[in-house]
């Protein structure tokens, strides 16, 4: 993240204390380590500290209260500290914690202390340019805290200060827009916000605290492009926007101009390119499963709900790959409220979603986890709606028909299951003979994961829970036994899945329908990253043309 903002030390390699990983804290803990530091943690969030851990960040187990003691965090010796700790304790307990950090911080001697303010130090009503030399005492309207207060408990102490104010986070799980949707009428449309993307903020703070010399005692941490909220809510609904949007509004632009002449670059310059390349608006949520977290994301439908959907992923993925949420937009545009879901032991750890952090988790997973995820989240979604689809692709195709099949058993009624590029038996993918012996004799099946360049280890326990439970996990049995239709999307010139794999389930389906793809790969033409939603690869959008057929077939 960010290699030009790394900040030239004399000390290569310090303690940083991290006060309030959660979010932005997160990402600035994870960008510290990986330059080599020693970073020590505090967070709440039991996903984020196993993030972490994963990092090799160690986590101190430390929540503030009024009565709270320092002393496990003074116990750190870090000579730096970055506190992320928004001001949402109202204004008492959130002078008293400044005030406590101060003092803590001090009896430390930190070389620096970074705090994440805000531009609500900014007069609302003033327009133009500001810099930081504009900051007054007002109260927050988010937080009703006087921030510009909260930064002068440091500004004038003994401990090295930066208060960097922030506008408007967002990013993968904080789309700007659906910050403005939670107001309902949206007043003053036509009046500037000001946002930067999360991972800009981060990279802000690494760079504050690890930078040697003098700095101003703050900085504003605002992309450069200021954008209208009107603006940003006709790229984000470009063909169906149903929001009241009062016109006026102040017009106005922070200037973090003190901080890009210190050497520092934005990555995300402008929240509307953001927007109209990221695309949907989603929700973002987590189901505890029947063996462990199953994160999910949800678009909602654009119209007059016809039902709901699953998506599933394939062996190394995860719910956020490539362009699967364009996907997932197109599909809600339908009219169909949209899930996608992680597995529990994919390795994909929040808030670090690119990353397969957890390897631990990878080489514990089992085929009957994720078969038995798609059921529970099956019945999570049969609670709250009527028809019901999943669709699952490569491996994932295979594990939606054993979850389908699991939850019509447990007499779940279900609409549709979609297969695209389908695995047709897992029993067939695994060594045998001398390599299978191999397997036994090690313990390990290692497995390049070709995007990140890790290798992955299967331990022989994945093998015997499957062997054990072949019944189960037998997908030809499942798909004959399934009462409701069943497409099968699959390219021609798949090389990972071939054809005939697809074909194989098309034909057991007693309503099965075979759908190729001419020329098509096993991905049909994405990749990962893929930052732009409204580019859509040709066999991609042809494979859903053909489902969007099918769909409209079960209504």
């Amino acid at each position: 993240m960010h290699p030009k903002n790394v900040s030239a030390m004399k000390n290569p390699k310090e303690k940083v204390l991290v006060l309030g990983a959660g979010g932005v804290g997160a990402w600035v803990a994870k960008a510290l380590v990986e330059r080599g530091h020693d970073v020590f943690a505090t967070t709440t969030n039991a996903q984020t500290v196993r993030a972490l851990s994963c990092l090799g960040i160690h986590h101190v187990d430390w929540r503030w209260e009024p009565s709270a003691s320092w002393a496990c965090l003074q116990e750190v010796e870090a000579s730096r500290w970055i506190v992320t700790v928004p001001p949402r304790m109202g204004p008492e307990k959130s002078m008293a914690f400044h005030c406590a950090l101060h003092e803590a911080a001090a009896a430390c001697g930190v070389k620096r202390l970074v705090w994440t303010s805000s531009t609500a130090v900014y007069d609302p009503t003033q327009s133009g340019t500001l810099v930081e030399a504009d900051a007054g005492h007002h109260t927050s309207r988010h937080t009703g805290v006087d921030m510009l207060a909260l930064e002068d408990v440091h500004r004038n102490g003994d401990v090295p200060f930066v208060a960097m104010r922030f506008g408007g986070l967002f990013g993968q799980g904080r789309h700007p827009v659906k910050a403005l949707l939670k107001r309902g009428t949206v007043q003053g449309g036509d009046g500037h916000v000001q946002w930067v993307h999360e991972e800009d903020a981060a990279a802000a703070c690494v760079f504050t605290a690890l930078h040697e010399g003098p700095l101003p005692d703050a900085l504003n941490v605002v992309a450069p492009e200021g954008r209208t909220r009107r603006e940003l809510l006709h790229a984000a609904f470009p063909a169906n926007l149903s929001v009241d949007i009062t016109p006026g509004g102040v017009q106005r632009k922070v200037s973090s101009q003190a901080l890009t002449a210190l050497g520092f670059s934005f990555q995300v310059k402008d929240p509307l390119r953001w927007v109209q390349t990221w695309g949907a608006v989603t929700d973002e949520g987590v189901w505890e499963g029947p063996h462990g977290p199953l994160n999910w994301t949800r678009h909602p439908a654009r119209r007059t709900a016809k039902g709901c959907a699953l998506m599933v992923h394939g062996y190394k993925g995860f719910r956020h790959w490539g362009l699967w949420r364009g996907l997932a937009e197109r599909w809600a545009e339908e009219g169909w409220d949209v899930y996608r879901m992680d597995f529990s032991h994919n390795g994909h750890v929040a808030p670090f979603t690119e990353d397969c952090l957890d390897e631990a988790a990878w080489s514990e997973n089992r085929y009957h986890y994720e078969a038995e995820a798609v059921a529970f989240a099956l019945q999570k979604l049969a609670e709250q709606h009527g028809k019901l689809v999943v669709l699952g692709h490569s491996r994932g195709g295979g594990m939606a028909v054993l979850g389908a099949r699991q939850f019509q058993k447990a007499g779940g009624s279900l609409t549709g299951v979609a297969c695209w590029a389908p695995v047709s038996d897992v029993f067939a993918r695994f060594p045998w003979g001398p390599a299978l012996k191999d397997w036994e004799a090690s313990d390990r099946l290692e497995v390049l994961n070709g995007r990140t360049g890790q290798t992955l280890v299967h331990p022989y326990a994945f093998y015997l829970d499957a062997k054990a439970r072949e019944s189960e996990l037998n997908i030809e049995s499942a798909a004959t036994a399934l009462t409701c239709p069943v497409l099968v999307v699959h390219g021609t010139d798949d090389a990972a899945v071939g054809l005939h794999e697809g074909e194989a389930i098309a034909s057991w389906a007693i309503q099965g329908t075979l759908a190729t793809v001419e020329g098509a790969n096993h991905v049909f033409g994405m990749a990962h990253p893929w930052t732009d939603a409204t580019q859509w690869p040709e066999h991609l959008a042809q494979a859903w043309e053909a489902q969007k057929e099918w769909l409209q077939s079960l209504i």
